[in-house]
Parts: structure tokens; C-alpha cells; sequence
């Protein structure tokens, strides 16, 4: 059964390129740290919707792991497989 642990985490388009070139790495711990939460709660999965002209952040969620899983309505769904263990992990 799907759980929504967290509902909606976005960033304002004004903050989006200061916070993305100043701090990458927070963001990065920000996502890693999310994938581990969920683990520890039992999600086997974690989705999430970017828009698709935000390349950064989908980008960042590249290096972390996320792939495109669909896109629809000017949104791409990303997602994660928490089962699958990786060396960073």
C-alpha cells in the first residue's frame, strides 16, 4: 500500500539558482537522507515530480539515483527503488 511520507518539498524559481550553485552538496545530503528516512519506514520506492524545465534539479536527481519514469501534464515523474543496494548506500 502507498504512503505519502512527505507531500510536497519544492524550491520558488527565484531561490532555484542561488541555492543550486552555492550549496549542491546540501542537496544532495537532503536527498540521500530522504531515500534513508523512507527506507527505515519501509517504502520500497520513493516517486517524485519535477518540472521539466528545472534541468538542475533533475540532474540532481540523476547523480542520486532517480530515473524517468514518466512524464505528463508538463511534469516528469522520477523515482527511486529503495530494495536495490548500491555502493553509496
Amino acid at each position: 500500500m502507498a504512503q505519502n511520507i512527505m507531500n510536497r518539498c519544492y524550491t520558488p524559481n527565484r531561490h532555484r539558482r542561488r541555492a543550486s550553485s552555492t550549496q549542491p552538496a546540501s542537496w544532495t545530503t537532503l536527498a540521500r537522507t530522504s531515500q534513508s528516512f523512507a527506507r527505515e519506514k519501509g517504502a520500497r520506492y520513493v516517486n517524485l515530480f519535477v518540472d521539466p524545465t528545472n534541468r538542475r534539479a533533475i540532474a540532481l536527481y540523476h547523480r542520486v539515483g532517480f530515473v524517468e519514469v514518466d512524464e505528463r501534464d508538463q511534469v516528469i515523474e522520477m523515482r527511486i527503488n529503495l530494495t536495490k543496494r548500491t555502493k553509496e548506500q
